[in-house]
């Protein structure tokens, strides 16, 4: 893979379009805050892999993972039909970077 922290970026700003589609045409009250948090977790990973200028496949899956299993909290109410997209869009991405992943010695 030419660029795996190009192709994890793109996949982040998928996730986020994914959650940020479903909150612009979602009927919720002023403080139904789980769009919000949703965000935050997958800014929090795309934070996380620029912080640590991951390149290296175990660590971007590592950190997807990571992103994946936080926005499972959401599987319910307003959130669910865009989070569980933006979730497909992450777990596709693990799973086309798990072969360019080093054996353990």
């Amino acid at each position: 893979m030419s660029n795996t922290y190009e192709f994890t970026a793109q996949t982040l700003a998928f996730a986020r379009h994914a959650i940020e589609s479903g909150r612009d045409v979602a009927v919720v009250p002023e403080e139904y805050m789980n769009f919000e948090l949703a965000l935050a977790i997958v800014d929090g990973c795309r934070n996380a892999i620029c912080m640590a200028d991951a390149h290296d496949p175990n660590t971007l899956i590592q950190k997807l993972e990571i992103a994946s299993e936080s926005l499972a909290i959401f599987q319910s109410g307003a959130t669910e039909s865009s989070v569980t997209t933006a979730r497909t869009h992450i777990d596709e991405t693990i799973e086309v970077l798990r072969p360019f992943v080093a054996p353990d010695c």
